[in-house]
């Protein structure tokens, strides 16, 4: 029996200070087990299925989140995927901070900074 592999999830332990309910720390936990690359897909029954809670809850505690700044969220249109964003500037400012492309004078994709992180550190 495998006890340790592969599938692990990162989370910034500054996650841990910001006071969430227990649902809305399980449906970020959740987010940040099926991130790809900034973009994340799942439907609201996926998110129910998959954290154990009633669809109406999953419904609070997204924008309860919203509300609070650390995720975005875009509903799908015509039977496309709702989409989220974690925004981890807004988690963890200090480790996530927006930083200026001096030539372009614009902002770098803050998931773009996460997914090359990620990629270095072998997730």
């Amino acid at each position: 029996m495998e006890l340790i592999n592969n599938n692990f999830t990162k989370i910034p332990t500054k996650v841990f200070n910001l006071g969430l309910k227990t649902n809305e720390y399980v449906l970020l936990f959740y987010l940040f087990s099926i991130f790809n690359n900034g973009n994340i897909y799942p439907s609201r029954k996926k998110i129910a299925e998959k954290t154990n809670i009633s669809i109406k809850t999953v419904d609070r505690v997204i924008k309860s989140l919203c509300n609070k700044g650390y995720i975005t969220y875009k509903k799908g249109f015509r039977g496309k995927s709702n989409q989220y964003k974690i925004n981890l500037d807004k988690i963890d400012p200090e480790c996530y901070k927006l930083k200026k492309d001096s030539e372009n004078e614009e902002n770098i994709d803050i998931n773009e900074i996460i997914r090359k992180s990620l990629q270095e550190y072998g997730n």
